[in-house]
């Protein structure tokens, strides 16, 4: 396992997920559901990705994977965060969760993460946005750790997998 520490990339900072400064370890062996958050878009902006497969090279199971993964992982443990009301504890899941529905979002248009940089204008535009996306996701950016953030990505995942199924039909 080769790891090495970087600086995480001046598009990539954005409050909450990363800091000015903000430093990331890379590893070539990561899935891209693992690791630091943006940890694959981050590691192809400095140059750091092995050309293996890209997640958005079959879109079929990028959106099994992200499904499974939130409905078998995110949500429980979301769940049982709030439930103990322990919103630290919560905090560090809902950043890795948005992140990961971010990258979704991005990565259905077969490209890349490139910026974080008005983020949420670039959801906008998608042709398979919930309603209301950037209202949405300022909001859970500006108070990850509370239960209505929680509740509000959880209505976007449960939005987004119906319509993400649907572009992929249209689309192919």
């Amino acid at each position: 396992m080769n790891k090495k520490l970087w600086k995480v990339p001046e598009a990539f900072v954005l409050s909450p997920f990363y800091g000015k400064g903000a430093e990331i370890t890379i590893s070539n062996d990561v899935d891209f559901v693992q690791g630091d958050l943006f940890h694959y878009d981050i590691r192809l902006a400095l140059n750091c990705a092995n050309n293996t497969e890209q997640p958005w090279d079959n879109l079929q199971t990028l959106i099994l994977k992200v499904k499974n993964l939130w409905l078998n992982e995110g949500l429980p443990t979301l769940t049982q965060c709030f439930h103990e009301r322990n919103r630290n504890k919560a905090r560090p899941y809902m950043l890795y969760y948005l992140s990961l529905y971010i990258q979704t979002m991005i990565w259905l248009q077969e490209r890349p993460v490139y910026t974080l940089n008005a983020i949420q204008e670039q959801l906008n535009h998608l042709p398979y946005a919930p309603m209301n996306i950037r209202e949405r996701i300022s909001f859970i950016l500006n108070s990850p750790d509370h239960y209505h953030s929680f509740i509000t990505l959880k209505q976007l995942f449960e939005e987004s997998h119906k319509k993400w199924t649907i572009y992929l039909m249209k689309k192919n």
